[in-house]
């Protein structure tokens, strides 16, 4: 049986649909963590066109990442229609469109987490692990 099609919840004009409170974010590991977000505050409201401009490092990817839910923030909070987009079902996850800059698997993630982040965006995904196995990247 087709599942309906996805039919978004309105949203009041005056309520953003985005919203990012003092959200930092460092990258590395140990004593090589690099900070790449101080305290990012941003509000995209319904029917707006919000922009991100910035040069190369300047944490737009990792904004957008987090906007997401491919990964969190280390402190501050990420709404994306209400919503932690971390903790989020896949239901509010296939409202959210994004187009990757490069082709391919992200290099800093791991296949496993890519393909178990992309998975969590349908309903009803197939099992990763199996998908995994047959393409020979389990391990």
């Amino acid at each position: 049986m087709p599942r309906p099609p996805l039919t978004p919840d309105p949203v009041p004009r005056d309520e953003p649909v985005l919203r990012l409170s003092d959200v930092h974010r460092s990258l590395g590991r140990g004593r090589s963590r690099t900070p790449v977000l101080r305290g990012v505050d941003l509000t995209a409201r319904a029917g707006a066109v919000t922009v991100l401009l910035g040069p190369n490092g300047a944490g737009k990817s990792t904004t957008l990442g987090l906007c997401h839910g491919m990964d969190r923030p280390d402190a501050g909070t990420v709404r994306v229609f209400g919503a932690d987009p971390w903790r989020a079902s896949a239901d509010l996850r296939a409202r959210i469109g994004v187009m990757w800059q490069e082709g391919g698997l992200p290099p800093a993630i791991p296949a496993r987490r890519f393909i178990g982040h992309v998975a969590s965006l349908y309903r009803g995904p197939l099992p990763v692990e199996p998908l995994l196995e047959r393409l020979l990247i389990a391990d």
